[in-house]
């Protein structure tokens, strides 16, 4: 070494010095400096006042620090040496384990802070009490997984690169999908079920476009205090009626093949305008279809209404329709969605009433059942 010091860079360690007397002592305190530094663990980083002292013991001082500590630096490291308390500052890149918190700290030459921690940002996998891999590249074991608020609402977004992607949930069993939702090749949201992981089946489309729901299985089970069992809506009409005069009459029996009698009358009410249909039975009518001789210009709105008590309160089964929306080759189509049978329908103007009821030439009607 070019110039001899007093003691070593790193550790402060004493340099016994050339004809230096009782070099036990300088030894023996460089023995001491590296039994307090070597390996080091402290007892706390957050206790402000000195404990009890006892032989050996290390703590990081915090911020104001009161009694024997009271001015040294924060993060300085204060030993219980020989009955009194000796200080170091540490240095860039020491390491200490801290014996009450359980945790690691690492000096960045200003502060101590979680040794470990580094940059997260862009990292390739995560995993939590589990694996992460290449596909999925976060991985967690857990009960339950929280996501919550900072202050206001919380969103969970699932982006894709393009349209013919998928943003989806699956939901699996022993790894194996059975549900999943979400916008599969399309940006139509969808629901799809499979009992094998491999065949799904779609439950339920809605059009990204019209906010139009389909269920494309044609099969719908309600179950509740209204209706109970499958119905399958039959969209194959069997007949259509004429209606020859504008007072009222007879119609034959709806779509499922059977014959009756089905009476129609027209009228007002504090609610408009409408044609009603008493049934000989409760029907679920999930469409009617109204035909004119030329595609209908009027703007006339309505919704269909039900009731199994006609003189009571009447359900409405659907939101207003303009006629010359729902106009294609002569025939509007006026949905209903009803929960369960009714005997009695009222197709219900609510603008632009016609000036000779029934309003069009001839009417089919679809059953559900």
């Amino acid at each position: 070494m070019s110039a001899f010091t007093d003691s070593s860079t790193h550790l402060g360690l004493p340099y016994i010095q050339p004809a230096q007397a009782q070099k036990h002592v300088t030894h023996n305190e460089g023995v001491r400096r590296l039994d307090a530094l070597v390996h080091l663990a402290v007892l706390s980083a957050t206790v402000t006042s000195p404990p009890a002292s006892i032989e050996g013991a290390r703590y990081l001082v915090p911020a104001a620090a009161t009694g024997l500590w009271s001015g040294q630096p924060e993060g300085t490291l204060a030993i219980y040496e020989g009955g009194a308390w000796v200080f170091l500052m540490p240095h860039a890149g020491w390491l200490t384990f801290v014996q009450d918190t359980g945790t690691q700290l690492v000096f960045d030459g200003a502060t101590w802070g979680a040794a470990g921690g580094g940059d997260m940002q862009n990292l390739d996998q995560v995993g939590v009490q589990t694996t992460a891999d290449a596909v999925n590249r976060l991985a967690v074991a857990s009960d339950a997984v929280l996501l919550t608020h900072a202050g206001a609402g919380h969103q969970v977004k699932v982006n894709k690169a393009a349209l013919t992607d998928t943003a989806s949930l699956l939901f699996q069993t022993g790894f194996s999908g059975r549900a999943e939702m979400g916008t599969t090749g399309t940006d139509d949201f969808g629901i799809k079920v499979s009992a094998d992981g491999t065949t799904f089946t779609t439950a339920l489309r809605t059009e990204a476009a019209t906010g139009r729901v389909h269920l494309p299985g044609n099969d719908v089970r309600f179950d509740g205090p209204y209706c109970i069992g499958d119905r399958r809506p039959n969209i194959t009409v069997s007949a259509t009626w004429n209606l020859a005069n504008t007072s009222g009459g007879n119609l034959q029996r709806l779509v499922d093949g059977t014959m009756g009698q089905h009476v129609w009358s027209n009228g007002t009410d504090q609610s408009g305008r409408h044609i009603q249909f008493d049934l000989v039975e409760p029907q679920q009518i999930s469409e009617f279809r109204l035909q004119f001789s030329a595609n209908h210009t009027t703007t006339i709105k309505t919704v269909i209404r039900a009731a199994n008590d006609p003189t009571g309160p009447w359900l409405t089964l659907s939101a207003p329709v303009s006629w010359a929306d729902m106009m294609s080759g002569g025939v509007v189509t006026l949905p209903a969605t009803p929960l369960q049978p009714f005997a009695h329908y009222r197709i219900h103007a609510v603008s632009g009433i016609e000036t000779n009821p029934p309003w069009f030439n001839g009417i089919e009607m679809a059953t559900q059942g």
